[in-house]
C-alpha cells in the first residue's frame, strides 16, 4: 500500500510540474465568469493581460462588462415602459475613454485633432473641454447594445456578426435611438445630419447612412450611422461587442411589408478616412472562418432548397392559384422558372423576398384549401425546418437569419443584482 501511495504521489506531482512548466512557457490560464459564452476570456498569468474569445477590446475589463450590459438592460425598460430616466456618464469602464484608444495621438491623426495637438502648444488657445452631455448618451447608446446582445446570446440565439431585428411595432426604440445621435451631432432634425462619407475630413458621432448601405435596399424609411466616440472629433473606439466601433440602425420594410427596426453592429463606419477604408475593405473582404453570421440577408442553405421546391411545385399547378398570381413576386419567380433561369441558390438571399413574405404566401394558401398532396407535403416539411430553425411567432416578421426580438421579449428583462 505504501508503495502505491508513494506511486500517486509522484504521479500527482509529476502532473503538477508539468502543468506549470506549462503555464510559465505559455502563461495563459482560463477564468470563468459568471455570465458564460458572450464574455468568456483568456487571461495571461506573464503579461496580467486578458482576451475575449469573441473578439471584445481587451481593455474592456469583465467586472466593468457586467455593469455595462446591466445598465443598457434598464434602459432599454425604461424606453419600452415610458420611463424618462436621463442619461448619465457615470461608468468606471468609460470615465478614462481615452485607454481604450491604440493611437499615439488621443483622438487619433484627423485633421482636427492634429490641429488641437498644436493648440496645446499655445497656451492663449485653449481646447474646448469634453461635453459630458454628449458622452452621456455615447455611454448609454453603448450600453443598450451590449444588452441586446446579451440578450440574444441568453436565449441561444448566438453571433458575433450580423444583425438585430426588432419589432418595435410604436419605434419606440428606433426613436430613442435617433434622439440619441441627433443630440450628439448638434442638430434637431434628421434632415440636419450630415452624411458622414461626405464629411471625411473630420470625424462624428451620429449621421444619415440613408441610402448607402446594402440592407433593405430600396426599402430603407431611416439609415443612421453611429461611432462609440466620447469626442465630436474622435477615432471611434472599439467598446462595442466583437471589438466593433460603429452601429448602423434605422427603420426599414420586409418583403411582406411590415415595418421593423433593423441593429447592426460593423466594424468601421464612415465618418473618417481610417473608418472609410476600413469599412470598404471589411465589405468586400472574405467572412473570416469561425464567424458566427447572423444577417436577415441570408437565408440558411437547407430552407433556401426547400423553398425553390415549393416553389417548382405550386408553379406546376399555377392554373389553381390564379389569385395568387397577383402578387408580383411570385409572378416574377413564374417568369424566373419558364426561362429556366431559377435555382436555390436564389432563395439564399433576401434582395428579392423574404421569409415574411413565404409566411403570407402559406397563409394564402391555407385559406384556398384543398392544396394538391405534393404541395401540402412540401409545405409541412417547409415549416417543420422553420420551427426548428427560429421561433415560430417571429416568422411573420423575419427576414432571414437575422436575431430577432418581438416587442413583448423586451418588457420583462430582469436586471440582475
Amino acid at each position: 500500500m505504501e508503495k502505491e501511495d508513494m506511486l500517486k504521489k509522484v504521479i500527482l506531482l509529476s502532473i503538477l510540474w508539468v502543468n506549470s512548466l506549462i503555464q510559465m512557457v505559455g502563461g495563459v490560464d482560463t477564468q470563468s465568469m459568471k455570465r458564460e459564452g458572450l464574455c468568456d476570456y483568456v487571461f495571461n498569468n506573464t503579461s496580467h493581460t486578458l482576451s475575449y474569445k469573441l473578439g471584445h477590446a481587451s481593455t474592456l475589463k469583465p467586472e466593468e462588462l457586467e455593469l455595462l450590459i446591466k445598465k443598457g438592460n434598464q434602459k432599454l425598460l425604461d424606453i419600452v415602459s415610458n420611463n424618462n430616466r436621463p442619461n448619465s456618464h457615470d461608468l468606471t469602464i468609460f470615465k478614462d475613454y481615452n485607454r481604450h484608444n491604440s493611437y499615439y495621438f488621443k483622438n487619433g491623426v484627423t485633421l482636427s485633432n492634429l490641429f488641437d495637438w498644436v493648440k496645446s502648444y499655445i497656451p492663449w488657445l485653449p481646447s474646448a473641454p469634453p461635453n459630458e452631455k454628449i458622452q452621456a448618451c455615447v455611454e448609454t447608446f453603448v450600453s443598450i447594445i451590449w444588452a441586446l446582445v446579451d440578450l440574444s446570446w441568453q436565449r441561444s440565439d448566438e453571433f458575433n456578426r450580423g444583425a438585430i431585428i426588432i419589432e418595435d411595432k410604436d419605434k419606440k426604440i428606433h426613436n430613442y435611438l435617433e434622439q440619441l445621435i441627433l443630440f450628439c451631432a448638434g442638430v434637431t432634425q434628421p434632415s440636419e445630419l450630415n452624411n458622414g462619407i461626405y464629411t471625411i475630413l473630420g470625424s462624428n458621432i451620429g449621421y444619415n447612412r440613408l441610402g448607402q448601405s446594402s440592407h433593405f435596399p430600396g426599402r430603407q424609411l431611416t439609415h443612421y450611422g453611429f461611432d462609440a466616440r466620447f469626442e465630436i472629433q474622435s477615432f471611434a473606439l472599439p467598446v462595442l461587442p466583437f471589438g466593433m466601433t460603429h452601429v448602423l440602425f434605422g427603420r426599414g420594410i420586409n418583403h411582406r411589408g411590415e415595418e421593423v427596426t433593423f441593429i447592426k453592429p460593423e466594424e468601421a463606419g464612415i465618418a473618417d478616412v481610417r473608418s472609410l477604408l476600413l469599412h470598404t475593405y471589411c465589405f468586400f473582404a472574405p467572412i473570416p472562418p469561425g464567424t458566427i453570421l447572423r444577417r436577415e440577408k441570408d437565408i440558411p442553405p437547407p430552407i433556401a432548397q426547400e423553398i425553390y421546391i415549393l416553389m417548382k411545385r405550386i408553379y406546376s399547378h399555377r392554373e389553381m392559384f390564379a389569385s395568387l398570381q397577383q402578387d408580383e413576386k411570385l409572378r416574377h419567380l413564374f417568369k424566373k422558372i419558364e426561362t429556366s433561369d431559377l435555382e436555390s441558390l436564389y432563395f439564399e438571399s433576401t434582395k428579392e423576398y423574404d421569409i415574411s413574405w413565404l409566411m403570407m404566401i402559406l397563409s394564402q394558401l391555407k385559406l384556398k384549401g384543398d392544396v394538391p398532396d405534393d404541395i401540402q407535403v412540401q409545405i409541412n416539411k417547409l415549416k417543420e425546418l422553420l420551427i426548428a430553425e427560429f421561433n415560430e411567432e417571429s416568422l411573420s416578421l423575419r427576414s432571414g437569419n437575422e436575431v430577432l426580438f418581438l416587442d413583448p421579449e423586451l418588457r420583462y428583462i430582469s436586471i440582475a443584482e
